[in-house]
């Protein structure tokens, strides 16, 4: 098949033209929000081996956890109620949780990111057991004021549309 000139430039023209959509600069507004206290500015200092003053001790120990996110916590939490409790936790920030960190204001205390467990079933010994050390399970109940009834609105998840967080976790 032979193609004429205008044939040819009419359809080069249009794939070019096609191309070039993808050029045109986002019109979309930025979507607004931040990272709260996440430390890079400290994480940066180590990545750029920034010159720290000289330690002033220097501590042994046999075993350092680095993070006090939820594992961080959670392995600090099985050594100690195994009666271990020669370890330290290196935090990076001021305060440990990572991202199950909150705040409050003059109205309430709130999360800074999503930190919820579904009710843990009769399988998770470990999470029920650190339930109810701290106080949200006693005797099997639950404390009601520590329950999060799962959300009304839907998550967008892979391509669709789903009802609650307990699908959204998985």
């Amino acid at each position: 098949m032979t193609l004429s000139r205008r044939e040819f430039l009419a359809a080069t023209g249009g794939i070019a033209a096609a191309a070039l959509v993808g050029c045109a600069p986002k019109t979309d507004p930025p979507i607004a929000g931040g990272f709260v206290d996440d430390g890079h500015q400290r994480g940066h200092l180590l990545r750029d081996r920034a010159r720290f003053a000289a330690p002033r001790r220097t501590e042994r120990v046999p075993v350092v956890i680095v993070g006090g996110g939820m594992a961080g916590l959670a392995a600090a939490w099985q050594l100690d109620r195994r009666g271990f409790r020669d370890f330290v936790l290196l935090e990076m920030e001021d305060c440990a949780g990572g991202n199950a960190r909150w705040g409050e204001n003059g109205v309430s205390a709130y999360p800074w990111a999503a930190h919820y467990v579904p009710v843990p079933g009769p399988e998770s010994t470990l999470v029920r057991e650190l339930f109810t050390e701290l106080g949200v399970l006693r005797d099997g109940v639950w404390e009601e004021t520590s329950l999060v009834f799962s959300p009304k609105e839907r998550v967008f998840r892979e391509g669709r549309w789903q009802e609650g967080l307990e699908e959204a976790i998985v």
